[in-house]
């Protein structure tokens, strides 16, 4: 195109060859260029010198960049290099798309059927919820785009384009400054309400009310409001209400019509509150429910994500220029019997196309980082983690059989040892007892019988009486015997000792008559 600076053939930035010119604006153009090291066909998207002088314009070619290369999504173009031509011209090498948007989709076919559309609009919302999930808002959601391309398995794959006029304040500059013309900046057929009056005051359902333009064009093939001017466009927009969807396409499946008309609600308070809601709504109005309501499922979890700045990004992502992609690229042509499902293989829809230690964002429609913010992690690293995880499992278990084991023997030497002490006092010869010395146990003496009155005679010499003898000794009660020492329970006690046997009669006092 001769409106563009550079032409076919030449080498930009001493390592791009321009292959062809893809489009061309009055704020800039796109060219297809091959790495000339990695032998990688790029996208490059170029700010003119013209707009360079105008501060918004280069602010908003910056701002694309920096607020693509925080998405991973697989539906949104990957970025490989930024620059500055020796001109002064800033550029974005970014993936290249091969494709239609559905902007050049409608104009071929009119009217899509609402599996299909309901499809698109789904994978968009993909993208929008990582997006969201980083407090980056659109802004400029429409037809264009929206773009189409293939999956791995020639399965359609959308990307969202032009992230350059997305709301977002983590880069440091001044919201109000970026959008003080902010009014006439993105697509008043697709622009919300809110966004309208005041585009600094808006969220993600300023976005979920253009997917419902996209959808309402798509299906009904006109756009819900239609004027002759800007003025009058806005006056309908804002205060009035669009033919409802269900009366312009009779055929519709039940409850379709609704979702539209939820999407397209004045008040953002009364349309769906993310994009997660949008999704789970359309999932059973597309080609394949069941793997819609997967995407639907994943959509969900990142959305329910807390907000956060990520900076970690070693390669930076942006979306190709708004405008054609290329000279009179034919649209895809859908076949609905044919549509394959969208695979999560992890795999690159551009594997061929990005240089090495570019993130890797996983293949059609798959959960990035498993529903997370960061870059899918490459297999052999979760190999890796899982290896760890079961060593440090086998470590655990290694020391707690150890422990187990020495307490088992620890006591095992116990019972051995008391066994041994056990047969040691049984084989030992019992003790020698000994105790005091036991003083002999007399008898008690025998006490003479008491003395009788002699037989009395007759007679008649009257005779005296005997006396009484004398010198009978009293007798005493015999001495306590001392008690010997309790013995132990284990040995029989001891047997008493004989008394000793009396030494003879002459001890015991008798009496004579």
């Amino acid at each position: 195109m001769s409106n563009a600076s550079v032409k076919p053939g030449d080498v930009l930035a001493g390592k791009y060859r321009v292959e062809k010119v893809l489009g061309a604006g009055g704020m800039g153009y796109v060219v297809a260029a091959r790495h000339l090291q990695l032998d990688q066909l790029v996208a490059m998207k170029f700010l003119r010198k013209g707009a360079i002088e105008n501060t918004e314009a280069s602010a908003r070619f910056l701002r694309e960049a920096k607020a693509v290369v925080k998405l991973k999504n697989e539906h949104v173009a990957k970025v490989y290099d930024v620059g500055t031509l020796e001109g002064g011209e800033p550029y974005i090498v970014m993936e290249y798309l091969d494709g239609a948007d559905l902007s050049a989709m409608a104009k071929e076919r009119h009217v899509l059927p609402v599996p299909e559309a309901a499809e698109y609009v789904l994978q968009a919302c993909e993208a929008l919820a990582e997006a969201h999930s980083l407090g980056i808002i659109h802004r400029d959601i429409k037809l264009a785009n929206i773009f189409v391309t293939r999956g791995p398995a020639g399965s359609p794959l959308v990307k969202v384009l032009d992230f350059g006029i997305s709301k977002t304040n983590p880069f440091g500059e001044s919201e109000h400054d970026m959008t003080r013309t902010a009014s006439m900046l993105g697509s008043p057929r697709f622009m919300s309400p809110e966004q309208m009056r005041d585009p600094r005051a808006v969220d993600g359902r300023t976005d979920i009310w253009s997917l419902g333009v996209v959808l309402y064009r798509l299906v009904a093939g006109r756009p819900p409001f239609e004027a002759d001017t800007l003025g009058r466009l806005l006056t309908m927009v804002m205060h009035e209400q669009e033919m409802p969807l269900s009366s312009v396409r009779k055929d519709l499946p039940p409850g379709f019509s609704e979702i539209v008309a939820h999407c397209l609600q004045k008040d953002p308070a009364v349309r769906f509150a993310s994009v997660a809601d949008l999704a789970r709504e359309l999932a059973p109005y597309c080609v394949e429910p069941e793997r819609a309501r997967a995407s639907a499922d994943r959509i969900a979890a990142v959305v329910a994500m807390p907000h956060s700045n990520r900076s970690d990004v070693s390669h930076p992502l942006v979306a190709p220029i708004t405008g054609p992609t290329g000279p009179n690229l034919p649209p895809i042509q859908p076949r609905m019997a044919s549509m394959h499902s969208v695979r999560s293989t992890g795999r690159n829809t551009g594997r061929n196309s990005h240089p090495p230690g570019a993130s890797d964002t996983g293949g059609t429609a798959s959960p990035w980082a498993s529903g997370t913010h960061s870059a899918l992690k490459p297999r052999g690293h979760m190999t890796t983690i899982i290896a760890a995880l079961g060593l440090a499992v086998l470590l655990v278990g290694s020391l707690t059989f150890a422990k187990v084991r020495q307490a088992n023997n620890l006591r095992e030497r116990e019972e051995a040892a008391a066994r041994a002490a056990m047969a040691a006092a049984a084989a030992a010869p019992p003790p020698v007892l000994t105790t005091a010395p036991i003083a002999p146990v007399l008898p008690p003496p025998a006490i003479a019988p008491a003395p009788t009155a002699p037989e009395v005679l007759p007679t008649a010499t009257p005779t005296t009486p005997a006396a009484p003898a004398t010198g009978v000794p009293k007798a005493e009660p015999p001495p306590r015997r001392p008690q010997p020492a309790p013995r132990p329970a284990s040995r029989p006690a001891p047997a008493p000792r004989p008394s000793p046997a009396p030494k003879s009669g002459e001890d015991i006092p008798t009496t004579r008559d």
